[in-house]
């Protein structure tokens, strides 16, 4: 697909590939979906996971001010997820090449799913989606990790800006 075989995936797809525990890579996780390719774009799965995060905030943001309804939830989900994901395989990177035998830190699918609960509730300002990434996920070993991801993210997105439900209220003069 040029920048990316995960642009061939759907949302859903991606998800589960992001919030598993194995390897990006095909030939070590059975549990991915057939058609992704994350090892294959240059830079392995680290540079996929780069354009991936890119590409869907770019197009998401850009969607947001379209006047056709088109969700918001589900692509800071995914945006989360990358990022976080990114993090873990960063980590998981790191140890190896520092000589560890195995990955010392949580799996990289946790670091999605703690990743995709931040990013939201900073996007939403609703704490509540912490919750909700626990049950949708069904991992609730990470529900602490979680939660405190989320009173974190809660924190830096009103630094940086008001929610987004709160910003289009205002746009639209409502009350």
């Amino acid at each position: 697909a040029g920048v990316g075989d995960f642009m061939l995936l759907g949302t859903r797809e991606v998800l589960d590939d992001l919030f598993s525990d194995g390897s990006l890579v095909r030939e070590k996780n059975d549990h991915i979906h057939e058609r992704s390719k994350w090892e294959d774009q240059d830079g392995g799965v680290v540079g996929a996971l780069i354009y991936f995060v890119l590409f869907t905030f770019d197009f998401s943001a850009a969607c947001v001010g379209l006047p056709a309804s088109n969700g918001l939830v589900t692509p800071s989900f995914a945006i989360g997820a990358g990022v976080g994901r990114l993090y873990g395989e960063l980590l998981r990177v790191a140890a190896l090449h520092l000589g560890a035998n195995a990955n010392p830190f949580s799996t990289p699918g946790g670091y999605a799913i703690v990743g995709s609960a931040a990013f939201s509730v900073s996007v939403t300002g609703k704490i509540s989606i912490g919750f909700v990434i626990c049950e949708l996920t069904g991992q609730l070993s990470y529900s602490i990790p979680v939660l405190f991801a989320c009173v974190l993210g809660l924190a830096a997105g009103q630094i940086v800006e008001i929610d987004i439900y709160t910003m289009i209220a205002k746009m639209k003069h409502l009350p």
